[in-house]
């Protein structure tokens, strides 16, 4: 019961917060936003990081947290129109040959056997959540941005809330399907895939010059990207049994770390991205 007065907190005041952020702070190149992301993708490089250290060998903090940081950063200044796409595609290459740099002076001193784990967690480290954060900052430069991001946050958030709440409720016969996350349960899959795609819909009525060239569009958009957003639970699911943990840190009251609320977003970004590209139209 604590553990559901929690989740239920954490969501009545936490995404009102989150989405406000993106509606009513738009200035500056949505500037809240994106030391949101920021601070949102740092604190995963380090739970990510802990996660790996428990199993593999692992570069020290300062490594991976500058690595993992440079792709964020170089779109946020492109954004601003410090960067050209070329400079943001170096910054991308620069961060692999930087891993790379460190570990030729790694080796000297390293055993050579641990190479390859160093190398593959960091470059790793670098897409995940590096890499594909960096969706969100790209839909910033959309037209109506404030009213776009906020309907994919609350399509993630929809499905991640009404997936926990239809497994509650209608789950306790269809769990365990899934060894990594045996809570989980068919019923709610299905209930957070509905949530999503209902949201879509609602996207379509509330904000017609946005969503409103296509309401299957909208509708599959919600679909896919609630489709994304269980992947990506699951898959950090698997990271933590792999490592033997039960959540990635304790930053969030109800939840855990913040990789354990980001994950459904950071896998769900590029899906809506380009759900949104393609369906909709932009």
């Amino acid at each position: 019961m604590k553990k559901i007065i929690e989740r239920i907190i954490m969501f009545v005041i936490g995404l009102p917060l989150v989405i406000s952020s993106v509606y009513f702070l738009p200035y500056h190149h949505f500037l809240v936003l994106h030391l949101e992301i920021f601070a949102a993708t740092a604190l995963s490089i380090i739970e990510i990081r802990t996660m790996f250290s428990r199993k593999i060998a692992v570069y020290s903090m300062p490594i991976v947290l500058f690595a993992g940081m440079l792709i964020p950063v170089a779109v946020y200044l492109f954004m601003l129109g410090l960067f050209s796409r070329v400079g943001m595609a170096l910054i991308g290459i620069g961060a692999l040959y930087f891993i790379f740099f460190v570990e030729t002076f790694y080796s000297f001193s390293k055993p050579f056997e641990k190479s390859i784990q160093r190398v593959c967690s960091a470059a790793f480290i670098i897409f995940y959540p590096g890499l594909l954060v960096i969706f969100i900052s790209a839909m910033t430069r959309w037209p109506s941005a404030s009213n776009i991001i906020a309907m994919f946050l609350l399509m993630v958030f929809s499905c991640d809330s009404l997936a926990w709440l239809f497994g509650i409720l209608f789950g306790k016969g269809n769990r365990g399907f899934v060894p990594a996350s045996p809570n989980k349960s068919i019923v709610g899959f299905i209930g957070g895939a509905v949530a999503a795609t209902a949201t879509g819909f609602l996207a379509f009525k509330l904000f017609p010059a946005d969503f409103g060239k296509s309401l299957s569009g909208s509708l599959l958009t919600g679909f896919c990207t609630g489709l994304a957003a269980i992947i990506g639970d699951l898959i950090e699911s698997i990271f933590k049994r792999s490592a033997e943990v039960k959540d990635s840190g304790a930053l969030i009251l109800g939840r855990g770390g913040i990789l354990d609320s980001a994950d459904s977003i950071l896998l769900a970004a590029p899906v809506f991205y380009l759900c949104y590209r393609f369906f909709i139209g932009i």
